[in-house]
C-alpha cells in the first residue's frame, strides 16, 4: 500500500474552550454545531504545545479501523479533535484541496462520527462525517453511493490526521478508561 505523507508543525492549545477552538477557525460552514460540544468531543489538560502532525493519504478506499491499525502499527496515535482545529485555524487552505479527519475524537454519542474539515475554493467547513468499517458497511455499498463524499470517511480522497506516539510503546497508547486520551509528558 503506497501512502503519501504531509508533515506540518501546528500549536495546540488545551486550555481554550472546544467552541474558542472553532471560532478561530473561521469556518465559513459548522455542520450540526450543536453536536459540537465539550461533552461529546472531549479536550483533557491545560497546556499549550507545539507538535509535528502529519496527514497520511492512502490514495484508495480503506475502512477507518484499518486506518487506525495502520497508522499505530508504525508508531503513531490518530489525531485528535483539538489537532484537527488547530491545523484547520493555522493551515486553512489544506481542507480545500482534500477533506481531512481526526479518528482520535469520535463523537460521544454517536462512535461511528468523526470530525472532518472540508471545504472547496469558497468554503471551509468542519463536519461530522460517518466512519465506514466492515461492522457497519459490510458489503462496501457506502462507497457507491458518492466517491467524492466528504461525509464517508475513508473514500480515496481523504487525509487521516496522526502525530507521532512520543512515548514509544507503538501505539499501545496510555489511555484511561472515561476518556480514551493519550497523554504526553513534557
Amino acid at each position: 500500500m503506497n501512502i503519501n505523507i504531509q508533515k506540518f508543525m501546528i500549536t495546540v492549545d488545551r486550555g481554550m474552550l472546544l467552541s474558542q477552538m472553532i471560532d478561530l477557525g473561521r469556518y465559513n460552514h459548522c455542520d450540526r454545531r450543536h453536536d459540537f460540544t465539550s461533552s461529546n468531543f472531549p479536550i483533557f489538560g491545560t497546556d499549550k504545545l507545539s507538535l509535528e502532525v502529519e496527514l497520511w493519504h492512502f490514495d484508495q478506499y480503506i475502512y477507518s479501523r484499518v486506518a487506525q491499525q495502520r497508522t499505530r502499527d508504525e508508531g503513531y496515535c490518530s489525531g485528535r479533535i483539538e489537532h484537527l482545529l488547530a491545523l484547520g485555524s493555522e493551515h486553512p487552505d489544506l481542507q480545500r484541496e482534500f477533506p481531512i479527519t481526526a479518528l482520535g475524537s469520535r463523537c460521544s454519542v454517536i462512535k461511528a462520527r468523526a470530525a472532518v474539515l472540508s471545504g472547496g475554493h469558497s468554503s471551509r467547513n468542519l463536519e461530522l462525517g460517518w466512519c465506514i468499517d466492515e461492522k457497519s458497511d459490510p458489503t462496501c455499498s457506502a462507497w457507491s453511493l458518492s466517491s467524492t463524499s466528504t461525509s464517508l470517511i475513508g473514500s480515496p480522497m481523504f487525509r487521516y490526521l496522526v502525530y507521532k506516539d512520543l512515548l514509544g510503546n507503538k501505539g499501545q497508547q496510555n489511555r484511561t478508561k472515561a476518556t480514551g486520551y493519550h497523554s504526553h509528558h513534557h
